[in-house]
């Protein structure tokens, strides 16, 4: 049985975002987690991820259909 990442428990962990996200392919691949979002009223649950690359600026969104395509690297500290 195969078991996912629950990131809305990982708190700050280091991540790699999934493969198939425009930034990956550009370059920026890992990045920090910075907060859990729970959706409400129908809303898909999802997480901000503060991105290592100097040119990225805003934080990623990262939904919780892709969490299964996350690698958690380490925890941040």
């Amino acid at each position: 049985m195969t078991t996912y990442p629950d990131l809305s428990r990982a708190g700050s962990a280091r991540i790699e975002i999934p493969a198939h996200y425009d930034l990956w392919m550009r370059g920026a691949r890992f990045g920090v987690i910075r907060r859990y979002h729970r959706g409400i009223a129908g809303a898909i649950d999802y997480v901000t991820v503060k991105m290592d690359h100097p040119r990225v600026k805003r934080l990623v969104r990262l939904p919780r259909s892709d969490w299964q395509y996350v690698r958690v690297v380490g925890l941040s500290g």
